[in-house]
C-alpha cells in the first residue's frame, strides 16, 4: 500500500513524486501554481472558491421611479433641513478596519453604549 500525500509538499516535489511535467499543476484560475507552494494552500484555495457566494446581478430600475439619493436626502417634516455638506457626509460610508478584531469591535460598541447611557 503506497503512503499517502502530504498536505506540507510542495507542488514541485509533488511534480516529482508523481512523475508529472512541471506547470502540470494548476491553481484555481488556470495558471501554473508555483513550484514552492504546498498542497495544503491549494487545497484551502479550492475550498474558499466553492464556498464564495456567485457575483449579483444589477437589478435594472424602473424609469419612473425616484433616485436613491432623492430618498436618502429627503428630510422628514420634525427635522431640520440639511445643508450640501451633511447630506454628501451622509451618503459616505465608514470602511471596516481589516485589523479589528470581532472581540475588539464588541467591547468598543459596548463602550460607546454605556456612555450613550449616562
Amino acid at each position: 500500500m503506497a503512503r499517502k500525500i502530504r498536505k506540507d509538499i510542495t507542488v514541485g516535489s509533488l511534480e516529482k513524486k508523481l512523475k508529472l511535467a512541471p506547470g502540470s499543476i494548476k491553481n484555481i484560475d488556470g495558471r501554473d501554481a508555483r513550484s514552492d507552494k504546498k498542497l495544503e494552500t491549494l487545497q484551502k484555495e479550492a475550498i474558499r472558491a466553492i464556498k464564495k457566494p456567485a457575483a449579483r446581478k444589477a437589478t435594472p430600475k424602473p424609469a419612473n421611479a425616484k433616485s436613491s439619493l432623492a430618498k436618502r436626502t429627503s428630510t422628514p417634516k420634525s427635522a431640520k433641513p440639511l445643508t450640501a455638506d451633511q447630506k454628501t457626509a451622509a451618503l459616505r460610508k465608514v470602511k471596516h478596519s481589516p485589523k479589528a478584531t470581532q472581540s475588539m469591535v464588541k467591547k468598543v460598541q459596548t463602550a460607546i453604549k454605556k456612555t450613550g447611557k449616562k
